[in-house]
């Protein structure tokens, strides 16, 4: 069984939509079998919080693809884009 981070129902191992509250979940193969919706992340900034983030992130079973950072240094978005395999890295939000 797996609980719905949102009405927190239990549902089976094999289910996408909540049986509870019919929102999209999906099940990220872990040992903790924890459940994260298919969403996105905007991380605004790359210091030491914004690695924690992105870091915590990835561990709760986000892929890279789904998260998007913001820093306007070059160096800073170079080194979390190699050290976190980030695809989406940009240097303002216009």
């Amino acid at each position: 069984m797996i609980t719905c981070p949102f009405c927190h129902s239990q549902n089976k191992d094999d289910v996408v939509i909540c049986g509870g509250c019919g929102k999209k979940i999906r099940e990220i193969s872990n040992s903790a079998n924890i459940v994260v919706p298919d969403f996105r992340i905007l991380v605004i900034g790359g210091g030491s919080i914004g690695k924690r983030q992105i870091g915590n992130f990835l561990a709760l079973g986000l892929r890279p693809d789904q998260i998007a950072l913001v820093d306007t240094r070059e160096d800073r978005r170079k080194q979390l884009q190699e050290m976190f395999g980030l695809q989406k890295i940009y240097a303002d939000t216009k």
